[in-house]
């Protein structure tokens, strides 16, 4: 366990590290990711999401409860959903659990396949390849829940992609709040926050275990395709053209439940936004077009006899561009 025992080393020593960082945007960040990982805490979280065609008065607001515990060489976060009918989210290294109490029903999914919690998604993590289409500063100190912050800019360089502005804690580098803004830097389109946190030094297992009991639930499991990993030399598909810095990252094929045939999954990244495209057979009501749920932007485009469908957390064009440029090699 040579990885976990430098993480938990670096997450004991993280106040003095912390300390002692100045004004360095990129060990700030990589701090940011050894903090949520492996420290303990607890506290509440806000997310925020602009609806299409809504401004920055009007969001979309959810909330949550967030317990996070690291002990043992073992990790477990438990997220309850305060609004609406109430859910919780349970994870630990092997599965991921979401219990739906109002109807009496759980999904279990492997840990690799489930969904990352709202805090942990929300948050970049840097990579060489990000250099020349972002920017990187340390631009003002502030207090979030509290807590005195250093507030971390990540610009973008062009409209093909968004920025984040991102507040780290000074004694621990834990992140208070993250905000993914356009590329201007002026339209805010999400934000993820702790209006409380509490830092400490061990959360205990009773707040990371379910408050229901789920006994006579109804346990369902998600439907699992076939997934094969391949190389550009397998396919018969290429992208004609590609918005600034995104490149080929990944190729699966994917045989899902009832399907007749495998569909593609190529992933464009250009280090740290991602666009996944699928091109598969059209299903009957499938047309061309665009979708938006909050800042993620979807195009549908039809390719002869196949769909082509970008799908990304970024800008319209960029999905448009990525979708109407790919094209089927002889």
């Amino acid at each position: 366990m040579p990885w976990f025992a430098a993480a938990l080393m670096a997450a004991l020593l993280l106040p003095s590290f912390a300390s002692g960082m100045g004004n360095d945007p990129r060990q700030w960040i990589n701090r940011m990711h050894i903090a949520v990982d492996t420290m303990n805490y607890q506290g509440t979280l806000v997310r925020l999401r602009q609806t299409q065609g809504s401004d920055e008065t009007d969001p979309q607001a959810e909330t949550f409860h967030i317990y996070h515990r690291s002990a043992d060489g073992k990790t477990i976060e438990r997220l309850v959903g305060m609004d609406g009918e109430g859910f919780e989210v349970i994870r630990n290294d092997t599965e991921t659990v979401c219990i739906f109490p109002a109807q009496r029903a759980l999904v279990v999914e492997q840990r690799a396949n489930g969904p990352k919690s709202p805090l942990a998604a929300g948050l970049p993590a840097y990579s060489k390849t990000m250099e020349g289409h972002y920017s990187f500063a340390v631009v003002a100190d502030d207090r979030v829940a509290g807590r005195n912050a250093k507030v971390l800019q990540i610009a973008a360089a062009d409209d093909f992609r968004y920025g984040y502005r991102i507040w780290i804690d000074v004694e621990t580098a834990m992140p208070l709040k993250s905000q993914l803004r356009a590329a201007e830097g002026q339209q805010l389109l999400e934000e993820v926050m702790f209006a409380d946190i509490s830092l400490q030094g061990e959360v205990s297992e009773d707040l990371v275990m379910s408050a229901y009991d789920t006994s006579g639930y109804s346990q369902l499991m998600p439907d699992e395709g076939q997934v094969t990993e391949a190389s550009a030399a397998d396919i018969a598909w290429e992208a004609d053209e590609l918005p600034p810095g995104f490149v080929l990252s990944a190729i699966r094929t994917e045989t899902m439940k009832g399907a007749s045939e495998p569909r593609l999954h190529l992933v464009y990244t250009d280090g740290l936004a991602s666009v996944s495209v699928f091109i598969d057979t059209p299903t009957p009501d499938q047309s061309e077009g665009a979708e938006v749920m909050g800042a993620t932007h979807a195009f549908t485009a039809m390719n002869g006899v196949h769909t082509v469908t970008a799908i990304g957390q970024v800008p319209a064009e960029t999905a448009q561009r990525i979708a109407l440029g790919m094209r089927h090699k002889p």
